[in-house]
């Protein structure tokens, strides 16, 4: 069972946090543009994570007519 803790929003991305029964820490990082997500057992190396902006350049899958 996942139990969700917190959305933080920061200047650049929000993060949505949740805790699972084992304590692992699932986040999932998002903006307008992109999103990641990771899974922590140490608190630190989330807390980490959370603060870090997401990358401005990324690969994007599309299709044949599809729109841009």
């Amino acid at each position: 069972m996942y139990i969700h803790k917190v959305t933080i929003k920061t200047p650049t991305h929000c993060v949505f946090i949740t805790v699972k029964e084992d304590g692992k820490i699932h986040l999932f990082k998002y903006n307008e543009r992109t999103c990641d997500f990771d899974v922590f057992d140490n608190q630190h190396e989330a807390s980490e994570w959370i603060l870090n902006a997401l990358p401005t350049h990324y690969y994007r899958v599309t299709f044949p007519g599809e729109p841009d």
